[in-house]
């Protein structure tokens, strides 16, 4: 991932977008279909990622072909993408659960 110039997620459905957190960590620039749960959960349109419709297969090209063709814009998708994939780190969210023991483990 950390060599592709763009990561596409043409999914109809997600659960949760784990692959797509995946893609931001390495620093891709992600594309990602807006999908009724998961990448719009993830992706803040066009500052860490781009979402477009779920079917809209020329929304998908044109928004690959955006990352492809203008490196500032490529730029700025792998580095907010990498900050934002730091929110559902292993530490992070390690630390937000000791946080709720200590607070459950003190009433």
């Amino acid at each position: 991932m950390a060599r592709g110039s763009v990561f596409v997620l043409a999914s109809l459905q997600e659960g949760f977008g784990n692959v797509i957190i995946e893609a931001m960590a390495c620093g891709a620039s992600v594309v990602s279909t807006d999908c009724p749960v998961g990448p719009g959960e993830i992706i803040e349109n066009m500052k860490n990622g781009i979402l477009v419709p779920v079917g809209d297969e020329k929304s998908m090209a044109s928004a690959i072909f955006k990352v492809l063709n203008d490196p500032v814009l490529a730029e700025q998708l792998s580095t907010a993408g990498r900050e934002r994939a730091k929110f559902f780190s292993v530490a992070k969210n390690v630390g937000e659960y000791e946080k709720v023991f200590d607070e459950l483990s003190h009433d």
